[in-house]
C-alpha cells in the first residue's frame, strides 16, 4: 500500500513539476512574442503606405508593451527570467518586411499580423483553459486585446483590396 501511494505522490509531482514548467515556457513564449509584435508595431510606423496601418502599428506598440509589463511582474513573482529576444520564425519575418515599403509593406504586414495572431489566440485560449492559477488568468485577461487585433488586420486587409495576401514564408 505504501508503494502505490508513494507512487502516486511521484506521479503528482511529476505532473505538477511539468506544469510548472509549462507555465514558465508560456511566460517566455508570451515575453518573446510581445517583443516581436512591439518591433514589428514600430516598423510599421515607419514603412506603411497606409495610414491605417501606421495607426495599427501604434496599436501594437501600446498594446504589447503594457501586456509585455503585465508578463514581465507575473515572472518575476515566479522567479521566471524574461527575454529581450524573439523568435527565430518572428526575426525572419521581421527581416523580410523591413526590405518592403509601401502597400507591398501593408499587405504583407497584414497578412502577417492576422497569422501571428491567430496562433497567438489559440495558445492563450488553450493557457486560459488549463485553469492553473496566475498564468492562465493573465492569458484571459489579454485574449480580447489578442482578438482586438486580429479584427482590426482582418478590416485592414479588406479596406485595402487585400483580398490576396502574400505569404510571409
Amino acid at each position: 500500500m505504501k508503494i502505490v501511494a508513494m507512487a502516486a505522490l511521484a506521479a503528482l509531482a511529476l505532473a505538477t513539476a511539468a506544469r510548472a514548467d509549462s507555465a514558465s515556457d508560456f511566460l517566455m513564449t508570451a515575453a518573446k512574442g510581445d517583443n516581436a509584435e512591439i518591433m514589428m508595431g514600430k516598423l510599421a510606423q515607419q514603412k506603411a503606405q497606409s495610414a491605417g496601418v501606421k495607426k495599427f502599428g501604434q496599436t501594437l506598440v501600446t498594446d504589447h508593451t503594457k501586456a509585455k509589463n503585465e508578463v514581465a511582474t507575473l515572472a518575476t513573482s515566479m522567479s521566471v527570467s524574461m527575454p529581450s529576444d524573439v523568435k527565430p520564425d518572428a526575426q525572419q519575418a521581421y527581416d523580410k518586411l523591413a526590405q518592403t515599403s509601401g502597400a507591398e509593406f501593408d499587405r504583407m504586414f497584414v497578412s502577417h499580423m492576422i497569422e501571428d495572431h491567430q496562433k497567438d489566440i489559440a495558445a492563450f485560449t488553450k493557457e486560459a483553459g488549463a485553469k492553473d492559477g496566475k498564468v492562465s488568468s493573465l492569458a484571459a485577461k489579454q485574449l480580447p486585446t489578442l482578438k482586438k487585433h486580429l479584427a482590426i488586420a482582418q478590416s485592414l486587409q479588406g479596406k485595402n483590396s487585400m483580398s490576396m495576401p502574400q505569404r510571409m514564408q
